[in-house]
């Protein structure tokens, strides 16, 4: 599988935490999408916060 380096998993969770700046439509769809990858990211590198 990919393995992810620090800096996507940073990535990620900047793009996760910018989508509360999204208008209120856009807004649950990005929450919903980076919340989906933030697990995976997690699922897949078995990572603790």
């Amino acid at each position: 599988m990919i393995k992810f380096n620090k800096t996507a998993i940073v990535l990620a969770v900047a793009i996760f935490m910018a989508g509360g700046t999204a208008t209120f439509a856009q807004d649950n769809l990005v929450k919903s999408l980076n919340e989906n990858l933030i697990y995976w990211l997690l699922m897949e590198n078995k990572l603790t916060l």
